[in-house]
């Protein structure tokens, strides 16, 4: 018989900056902000966002500054369709 395994996998965010950052997890909506302090870790599994395909991650050194204008982010961004097939 067969075995199939599957290894999704997770997406890792460790600050290591001065001053707290804020993180918002994007699919077909916006989480609520996270704010995390120096040394802190957020983390999520890879899934498959029937909306999107895929997820972000945006993280901004100023809180609500992903929906203030001008403000910068860093983000993070994934789309796969294996992990909607079960292929990983």
């Amino acid at each position: 018989m067969p075995t199939t395994i599957q290894a999704l996998g997770r997406v890792i965010v460790t600050s290591q900056c001065d001053d707290p950052i804020s993180l918002w997890s994007i699919r077909g909506s916006t989480s609520a902000q996270s704010t995390f302090p120096t040394d802190t870790s957020y983390s999520e599994c890879f899934t498959y966002d029937l909306v999107s395909g895929g997820r972000a991650l945006k993280i901004n050194p100023v809180e609500g500054g992903i929906f203030k204008p001008n403000g910068s982010q860093n983000p993070f961004a994934y789309a796969s369709t294996a992990i909607r097939s079960g292929a990983i």
